[in-house]
């Protein structure tokens, strides 16, 4: 009842943070690469200004969603203008049909939050 997850994610988060240009919830494009195998998983998101790693993961193939990927992580930005550089948070994401979606929330500033929603990318030999 394990599903693979290994692979390649592309997909978008929409958060709290409200961007000052529009006024609206940021969104931003992300892709998620997962390196699972019997014994580990882990996780690195690339997001347009900051990248992010697992530190803890873990699968729960018992929840009444259906199976669940939890971790935690450490966000490092590139972006020299902002105050907060790095920051942890962590990730709920229901796995089905091929789409990791779920929420996340950080200990940035303020706390922001927010859905992601992601979907495998299939290669050509998987197509």
């Amino acid at each position: 009842g394990v599903p693979n997850l290994n692979g390649d994610w592309q997909g978008t988060l929409v958060s709290s943070h409200i961007n000052p240009e529009t006024n609206k919830k940021t969104v931003l494009d992300m892709t998620m690469v997962i390196i699972q195998d019997w014994n580990s998983i882990s996780i690195r998101s690339t997001f347009p200004e900051s990248s992010s790693y697992s530190k803890t993961a873990s699968l729960h193939t018992n929840e009444q969603k259906g199976i669940v990927l939890g971790f935690s992580y450490r966000n490092d930005s590139m972006n020299v203008d902002i105050d907060s550089r790095e920051f942890s948070g962590y990730n709920e994401l229901t796995y089905k049909n091929d789409t990791l979606e779920g929420i996340y929330f950080t200990n940035r500033n303020n706390g922001t939050h927010g859905t992601i929603k992601l979907k495998k990318i299939k290669k050509e030999s998987e197509k």
